[in-house]
């Protein structure tokens, strides 16, 4: 199964903007790069895993579940977010 990332979270917009015989622009509009939607909620809940106080043992012996565990919470938000039919 291949992983949903969400697309770019702060992409680079670039414009193929021309300008026809009667000095109106048209062209295309698109966006490449920028992380991933994906790693941007992954590290979100990141930051919420390491704030807890509660979870300080796991967090310091075992980095690898903190990190599975936000790409889990990142995964679940873009699940819930294609509910809606948000690309």
């Amino acid at each position: 199964m291949k992983i949903k990332t969400g697309g770019s979270a702060f992409p680079e917009i670039y414009t193929d903007a021309k300008v026809n015989e009667h000095n109106q622009e048209y062209g295309d509009t698109y966006s490449v790069g920028g992380m991933t939607l994906r790693d941007y909620f992954s590290a979100k809940a990141m930051q919420g895993v390491l704030s807890s106080p509660d979870l300080k043992s796991e967090i310091q012996n075992n980095p690898q579940w903190v990190a599975a565990l936000s790409f889990r919470f990142a995964d679940a938000m873009i699940r819930e977010r294609d509910k809606d039919g948000t690309e």
